[in-house]
């Protein structure tokens, strides 16, 4: 009886002889069928490889497995890489979304995609809650900033018209001339928040609710954008990780893209040894650190951080912002 040839021995074959061209349809095929090879697999393979062999077998592993590209892999001409990176990058705008994650939270992300948000990603305690079996409290997007604030509202209008989910009318206090007012409307006026104690990036928070079940949206404008110039991953896996990095608890660094989710070491971590602690610290870390130990009680944690780099100010500007969303 032969031998039954697996795609690790086909792929073993053609880097023995260096031929790239059949490794390059080997790969592809593997990739659409579902079961690409993993990293340790590839590793093995490629121990004996030539230089234009490991470059393909690295930038295969990048585009398949990992958030961001390998060091190898980015320094690659665009002529250099490999044609298996092309459908990766088609199978990211499909739209098809993990299993589990609600299906409108995907319609939503992929409408504000659709309107030109490309980069627009779901990250922080929705994710956390959801893959952990917690109650949901409200679902935060994150895109970059607009030039002007009634650019950014009017996207949301667009997302959400795109997605076919109605906005409800909000009452919300306003501070005017003559003091504050109650007022109505589908969007309330954005609040400001920040990443860091040194302002490196400012989140605009519009608070929506939407949909049949009257979802709470938080759509976060980043301030300056994130921009990322490697073209051989999609636009929202590099923001994806990109945004994740800032946030400030371990186990609120997940994100997804709508078709990817991205969990960080950290977040893995956590909730492998069930611990929660602060990685980045921020102007509102203890509230969120308290927020964020009330629903997670049995879980390890330390105590509220005293941070002596921020300054009254910038709490109480933390503080006015949103208390649930982006960076707290």
């Amino acid at each position: 009886m032969d031998k039954k040839i697996t795609p690790t021995t086909a792929l073993t074959a053609y880097v023995a002889q260096n031929d790239l061209a059949g490794a390059r349809q080997m790969l592809r095929e593997a990739f659409w069928s579902g079961t690409p090879l993993t990293e340790t697999e590839l590793e093995t393979v490629s121990t004996d490889a030539s230089a234009p062999m490991r470059r393909l077998l690295a930038t295969y592993t990048s585009a398949t497995d990992a958030p961001m590209p390998t060091p190898k892999a980015a320094t690659l001409r665009s002529t250099d890489q490999p044609q298996c990176i092309a459908p990766v990058r088609k199978a990211a705008s499909l739209g098809t979304s993990p299993p589990s994650l609600p299906q409108e939270w995907v319609q939503v992300l992929n409408a504000f995609h659709e309107v030109g948000a490309k980069e627009a990603v779901i990250a922080g305690g929705a994710l956390r809650d959801h893959f952990n079996g917690k109650s949901v409290k409200d679902v935060d997007i994150f895109m970059n900033a607009k030039a002007f604030k009634w650019q950014d509202r009017r996207r949301i209008q667009q997302a959400f018209k795109k997605a076919k989910l109605s906005i409800a009318r909000q009452k919300y206090e306003r501070q005017g001339p003559y003091g504050i007012s109650t007022e109505y409307g589908l969007i309330p006026p954005h609040k400001t928040s920040s990443f860091d104690a040194q302002d490196t990036f400012k989140a605009d928070s519009y608070h929506v609710i939407a949909g049949p079940d009257g979802t709470d949206y938080n759509i976060v404008f980043v301030n300056p954008g994130i921009h990322q110039k490697n073209n051989n991953i999609p636009v929202a896996r590099a923001f994806a990780y990109f945004i994740t990095e800032l946030f400030d608890i371990n186990i609120c660094k997940i994100s997804t893209s709508g078709d990817w989710v991205y969990k960080s070491e950290d977040y893995n971590n956590g909730v492998q040894e069930k611990k929660i602690k602060i990685v980045r610290a921020n102007a509102c870390s203890a509230e969120h650190l308290e927020r964020v130990t009330t629903k997670y009680s049995d879980w390890e944690h330390p105590p509220a951080p005293k941070d002596e780099n921020v300054t009254p100010s910038q709490t109480a500007t933390a503080r006015a912002g949103t208390a649930s969303t982006g960076p707290c």
